[in-house]
C-alpha cells in the first residue's frame, strides 16, 4: 500500500512552473503538519463527514482529481492516508491557488483548504488560517 502511494507521489510530482517562486519542501511539510494539527484539535462541525487526518470531504477530493486525474486511481477512501491526502491537497492548491501555493502564502492556502477558493477570496476562514500559521511559526 505504501509503495503504491509512494509511486503516486513520484508519478504525479510536477515541476514548478518557471514563473512561480518555489518554496522549500520543508516549508510545505510544516504547512501540512500544521493543517493536520488544527484539523485534529478542532470541534468538527461536519458531523464526521471528512475523511482522514485532514478531514477531506468527497467534493474536495473530486475537485482535486478532476484537476489531476492520475490521482483518482486509489479512490476517495485512501484519503485516510497522510501521504495520499497531501497529494490531494497539493493538487487542489495547484489548481485553485497556484501563485499563492508556489509563493508559500500559507494563510491564503489554509483558507482555500478550509473554505474553498471562493470562500478564501471573500476572507472566510481567517481564524482557521491564523491557527495554521501560528503553529508553523511556533514550530520554527
Amino acid at each position: 500500500m505504501i509503495g503504491l502511494i509512494a509511486g503516486f507521489a513520484l508519478a504525479t510530482s510536477a515541476p514548478t512552473p518557471p514563473t512561480a517562486v518555489s518554496v522549500p519542501q520543508e516549508a510545505r511539510c510544516a504547512f501540512f503538519a500544521a493543517l493536520q494539527t488544527v484539523e485534529q484539535g478542532r470541534v468538527r462541525s461536519d458531523h464526521g463527514k471528512g475523511l482522514g487526518p485532514y478531514c477531506l470531504h468527497r467534493g474536495f477530493w473530486e475537485c482535486a482529481v478532476k484537476a489531476s486525474p492520475d490521482l483518482a486511481g486509489p479512490g476517495y477512501a485512501h484519503c485516510r492516508s497522510v501521504l495520499y491526502s497531501r497529494l490531494i491537497i497539493d493538487a487542489y492548491l495547484v489548481h485553485h491557488a497556484p501563485k499563492e501555493w508556489a509563493a508559500g502564502n500559507w494563510e491564503f492556502c489554509a483558507m482555500v483548504v478550509h473554505r474553498g477558493p471562493t470562500g478564501a477570496r471573500l476572507g472566510r476562514g481567517r481564524e482557521y488560517a491564523r491557527r495554521v500559521v501560528n503553529i508553523m511559526e511556533a514550530d520554527k
